[in-house]
């Protein structure tokens, strides 16, 4: 094999012998190479939008993480008000009620013996429903 690969499933330090044999004088060199498998790094570039508008407003987020380190088996958590309201890369959530409302999500890394973690915190504000026609300050005199 000329072009070896290997990808390391966990963190740690390994010790990896790389033998390379000279088919014309069946020489043996072999090296011995530490590698240092970082565990992972997880950070968020995530989105939710709209954060304001009227009732009902629906929103939708995004799971954007960005990692570095070893492999990673990411999950997703999204919550509203301490509550947990799904699972998964994307949010589609409709806010019916005015008020305002703390939106989480929260990236883990699932492998066993990984501890890699990011969240994102947003503010949503819903206010009173869109007067429908003939109605509100606009409406028409009769």
């Amino acid at each position: 094999m000329t072009s070896p690969k290997h990808t390391f499933s966990e963190p740690g330090r390994y010790k990896v012998i790389l033998t390379v044999r000279d088919q014309l004088n069946e020489n043996e060199v072999s090296e011995l190479v530490t590698v240092d498998v970082l565990p992972p790094l997880v950070t968020s570039r995530s989105t939710l939008t709209p954060l304001v508008g009227n009732a009902p407003l629906a929103a939708q987020g995004e799971a954007i993480p960005e990692i570095s380190g070893s492999p990673t088996k990411l999950e997703y958590e999204w919550y509203i008000d301490e509550r947990l309201v799904h699972k998964g890369k994307s949010l589609r959530h409709t806010f019916t009620k005015p008020g305002t409302y703390t939106v989480i999500l929260r990236i883990s890394d699932d492998l066993p013996g990984h501890s890699a973690r990011a969240s994102h915190t947003w503010q949503v504000r819903v206010e009173g429903q869109n007067p429908g026609p003939g109605q509100g300050p606009n409406k028409p005199e009769k």
